[in-house]
């Protein structure tokens, strides 16, 4: 079965996260019932991080003539860009107030659409051109700190810090291409993948424990 893969270990990881971010999305759903907007909202986040990872086993296991494997390469590159934007989008909505409500959200989506058109355009970018955008974006909710670590409770606040250190720590790894212990079948880029597996897994743990449960903010 392996030699019909293309990166097996690649796909596959994010292929079984896939599954259980579909099962995430059913509990954040019937979690938030009681609050339609807020729903919505998780629903938004809960549908770009399966889209990701989707888009991300596709490219990463399907083998194909070249056009194809440009498409879901690109699939997979603007499918990061509305991750984070969907990640931002239930916590500035039923979290943030004021001008970090709506500013930061408009703020985001503007980068994520700026993005996705700029990857669709040049996807042969270099590997620090192509990873910074993201990492800019990630912590561009650093900007609203005060606001966060005034809203969220100290856990929160570790998990969301926690996530963004794996996808910074994991982009380094992919762009320097460091900790490649066997090239060709768990290198960096594998190493990555898992980084980006244990980044979504904190952001899920925010929006289960701290954002689903609690009432939106006025």
């Amino acid at each position: 079965m392996w030699k019909h893969l293309r990166e097996p270990v690649n796909g596959l990881t994010h292929y079984f996260a896939a599954i259980a971010a579909v099962a995430g999305l059913a509990a954040l759903v019937i979690i938030s019932r009681d609050d339609v907007l807020k729903q919505l909202s998780l629903i938004v986040y809960g549908v770009s991080l399966i889209l990701l990872l989707m888009a991300s086993a596709s490219y990463h296991l399907i083998k194909g003539a070249p056009p194809r494997i440009q498409f879901l390469r690109k699939l997979d590159h603007t499918a990061i860009y509305f991750l984070i934007a969907g990640t931002y989008t239930p916590i500035c909505y039923n979290v943030l107030t004021g001008f970090w409500r709506w500013g930061l959200l408009t703020i985001i989506w503007a980068m994520a659409l700026a993005g996705s058109g700029f990857k669709i355009a040049f996807i042969k970018t270099p590997r620090l051109l192509s990873a910074a955008p993201y990492i800019v974006m990630g912590w561009l909710g650093v900007m609203g700190g005060g606001e966060m670590f005034r809203l969220f409770p100290a856990g929160a606040i570790a998990l969301l810090l926690a996530g963004g250190l794996f996808f910074t720590v994991g982009a380094v790894i992919y762009v320097t291409k460091k900790m490649n212990f066997v090239p060709g079948v768990f290198g960096f880029h594998e190493v990555w993948h898992l980084f980006v597996i244990a980044g979504c897994l904190c952001h899920f743990l925010v929006m289960l424990l701290y954002v689903a449960p609690y009432p939106r903010a006025p």
